[in-house]
């Protein structure tokens, strides 16, 4: 992400996966150090998700996908 050179004016969705469904495994500080790096580059972080890959993962990428496909 830091080889982009510009996102000025747009709006960027992100998300993260990761195994462990606890807090402290760093879904959350990369989530975050995604948003600075795209508003840095003048991008507007317009949501964000994080995908657990265990229980309900299935639902978890039906839901995300309905989510950013609204906010489009």
């Amino acid at each position: 992400m830091d080889q982009i050179k510009s996102l000025n004016d747009k709006k960027v969705a992100c998300f993260v996966t990761k195994g462990a469904p606890f807090n402290w495994t760093g879904g959350n500080k990369a989530i975050n150090q995604m948003k600075k790096i795209i508003e840095s580059q003048g991008g507007t972080v317009i949501g964000t998700e994080i995908v657990v890959w265990r229980g309900k993962r299935e639902e978890q990428i039906v839901e995300l996908l309905e989510k950013f496909s609204g906010l489009f």
